[in-house]
């Protein structure tokens, strides 16, 4: 690799003169294999500082896939550089912290590793996304076809209902009550709103952005499972109400994963939808779905989730300016950006 190939992915233009001999100095080192030259270990004294935030959104994304609020404090080991982060699920997440390979040497986590650096989320276009999302995107020719097969394996598994129901019911009361945990909408609305709160106080773009996508999926999912159960108005198998159609559960635990799989790969994308599946299996094993009701839930959540994921994209490619606001621990403001 050639200086010439080098210079741009790691020198940022709005660096120092000394920040950008320092970084140079290290490309050169990284080409010739000597990562551990004093200007790279300089390099990256900035990668510990931000490894606080990497890690906490980690245990978020943990939590926002399994449906559980963030609940505690994590202690770092004597002598650690990484501080006291959020925990949630997951017990004990390693993490290595990535290489400068950003604009002003900030990290960067993109989706692939060779991402160039592109325009963060602008949270002042919440709003106009979502009305976006609810009529053109939800309209949009790309929906024909997963509504199709949604709907049409919602029919065609319509004449067995009773006897998947019959089949399958059963008295267990652990599987029902996770299943009911994980997808409740109180669990995905605590869930989402842990992931905007940290939203504030990291430089990530993939999980700024993952964020924002996730709530518009959540509300486009919610407000159209709601409008069919009123309209449908199918008696749930247990005969508690109406509400059987389609599976609220099902629909909200899909909507995270498809959301979750575009941003960060199959790698969680398919330990996300296997949850989605075990939800929408305990709702029929619980008596509250039929199965129709649960595979057009599935089909419901997949709209909802690419939708939103389709608003955000757009509303990327269509923005100049951009506000962020930006707290952390020794710092806080307000940036703003501007693209020509």
């Amino acid at each position: 690799m050639s200086e010439a190939e080098v210079e741009p992915h790691h020198v940022g233009s709005t660096a120092t003169e000394w920040k950008r001999r320092e970084l140079l100095e290290c490309a050169r080192d990284r080409v010739a294999q000597r990562s551990q030259t004093p200007a790279c270990q300089r390099a990256r004294r900035p990668e510990r500082r931000r490894r606080r935030f990497i890690i906490a959104e980690v245990f978020l994304v943990g939590a926002v896939l399994a449906g559980g609020p963030v609940s505690s404090y994590a202690s770092p080991a004597a002598g650690s550089d990484t501080p006291p982060v959020l925990s949630g699920i997951l017990s004990r997440v390693v993490v290595a912290a990535p290489e400068s390979g950003e604009r002003g040497g900030r990290s960067s986590w993109s989706i692939r590793p060779d991402e160039p650096p592109g325009p963060d989320v602008d949270f002042s276009s919440f709003l106009s996304t979502l009305g976006w999302n609810f009529t053109r995107g939800l309209v949009s020719t790309r929906n024909l076809l997963p509504l199709a097969l949604g709907g049409g394996a919602a029919l065609a598994v319509h004449p067995i209902d009773d006897n998947v129901t019959e089949r399958f019911r059963g008295d267990s009361t652990t599987f029902g009550d996770a299943g009911n945990l994980v997808g409740h909408p109180v669990t995905m609305i605590v869930s989402v709103a842990g992931a905007l709160a940290v939203v504030p106080f990291t430089e990530n773009r993939r999980f700024r952005t993952f964020a924002f996508t996730l709530a518009q999926a959540q509300l486009l999912d919610s407000t159209l499972k709601y409008t069919l159960k009123a309209t449908v108005s199918r008696t749930r198998p247990n005969g508690e109400n109406d509400n059987a159609f389609p599976s609220g559960h099902t629909s909200t635990t899909f909507a995270a994963a498809t959301v979750a799989t575009h941003y960060y790969g199959w790698k969680v994308g398919v330990p996300a939808y296997a949850i989605a599946a075990l939800v929408g299996a305990s709702r029929v094993e619980q008596g509250k779905h039929y199965l129709s009701d649960v595979v057009f839930g599935a089909t419901l959540g997949y709209l909802a989730g690419r939708t939103a994921v389709r608003g955000t994209q757009r509303s990327l490619e269509r923005r100049r300016m951009t506000l962020l606001p930006v707290v952390g621990w020794d710092r806080a403001g307000l940036v703003v950006r501007w693209r020509w």
